[in-house]
């Protein structure tokens, strides 16, 4: 406690206001890639306070948005050049980091968002699973950059925020990378979904341009009565091989495939110290498993599941291969009444 500055008797207090923004709702963190001349190396934030001394503009409201939604902190990663190259080299800064679950990228351009693909592909692979955002204004453009990309871990989002009134792209795109983040649920869908942008949109879509944005891969925003909510939450992926594939389109795919493979890896972490590779170990393990996807299957995040399979890999005795099959539980997007009816 500090001493009092005053020697007149009295009885005097201190106090310290501690912002909403600090009580996180997530356990993952977001993630910024820009060019930040006041950043030095990737950053990590804890609360809004620390933003402000050090950002302005989108970034600043982006950390706004994500602290105000409740995620656990706000990475930044700064670009040490506004090219592809300098943001491929951001992206990548991020890859060791396993707290980011979304990394929000300014640029709408296809040589940037590719690389943003493939460094999020890598992080996943890696069992640091995340997805990349980003907003874009244009509707053709944002179609076209969705079929480009044609990744489960894109979203790309339209139309712009106003910030300032101007069009504001990242806003749209960090207000549904919030909800994402702390919805503890993944199978719950986002359609209808409210989000606190402070200005609301620059401009409303027509509805044939959500149609084409949503078949495209592309999350729509719309303005209602109650305040600006996601129309469907989706990503760019929506073809395998060339042909129309929309088993990825619901961001639920993703993410339940994520949660899945978290949990069974949490659940046999601690199992490795001092394991041993024999029957009854690998009977163990499958059973622990069952139980595992038993409870996912009861929260209703999986549809259903099959008895895993635990056997030693053929080339390496030391290395034991649990394999899974499972139905995600998708979230409902429409209900669609069949009528017969006589008059």
């Amino acid at each position: 406690m500090n001493p009092i500055a005053t020697k007149r008797p009295g009885v005097y207090s201190q106090y310290a206001v501690t912002s909403l923004y600090a009580r996180p709702v997530s356990e993952r963190a977001a993630a910024l890639a820009g060019v930040f001349p006041e950043v030095e190396g990737v950053t990590r934030l804890s609360r809004y306070s620390e933003a402000a001394a050090l950002l302005e503009g989108w970034a600043l409201a982006a950390c706004s948005l994500l602290f105000g939604r409740g995620v656990a902190a706000v990475y930044l990663s700064p670009a040490a050049t506004d090219t592809a190259e300098g943001y491929a080299a951001a992206f990548a800064a991020l890859e060791p980091v396993a707290e980011v679950g979304c990394i929000l990228c300014d640029k709408a351009e296809e040589d940037i968002l590719d690389a943003l693909q493939e460094s999020c592909q890598r992080a996943s692979e890696g069992s640091r699973e995340r997805l990349g955002f980003c907003g874009v204004d244009d509707s053709a453009a944002a179609s076209s950059l969705a079929s480009a990309l044609n990744s489960e871990r894109m979203v790309l989002v339209c139309p712009a925020p106003s910030l300032g009134g101007a069009a504001c792209p990242p806003l749209g795109a960090a207000a549904v990378a919030g909800e994402i983040l702390c919805e503890s649920d993944p199978s719950t869908g986002f359609s209808g979904r409210e989000i606190p942008l402070p200005e609301g949109l620059s401009r409303e879509l027509g509805q044939d341009e959500v149609e084409t944005l949503l078949g495209a891969g592309v999350t729509p925003l719309e303005t209602q009565p109650g305040g600006v909510e996601i129309i469907r939450a989706v990503t760019t992926r929506t073809k395998t091989g060339g042909k129309t594939d929309l088993s990825f389109l619901p961001v639920n795919t993703i993410l339940i495939i994520d949660h899945v493979m978290e949990t069974v890896r949490g659940a046999l972490k601690s199992r490795l110290t001092g394991m041993k590779n024999t029957t009854q170990t690998r009977e163990s393990i499958a059973s622990q498993v069952t139980v595992e996807l038993g409870q996912l299957l009861d929260g209703e995040i999986i549809e259903s599941y099959e008895p895993p399979r635990v056997y030693v890999h053929p080339d390496d005795p030391a290395v034991l291969v649990v394999e899974l099959a499972f139905a995600v539980a998708h979230a409902a997007n429409q209900i669609l009444i069949s009528a017969s009816i006589q008059v």
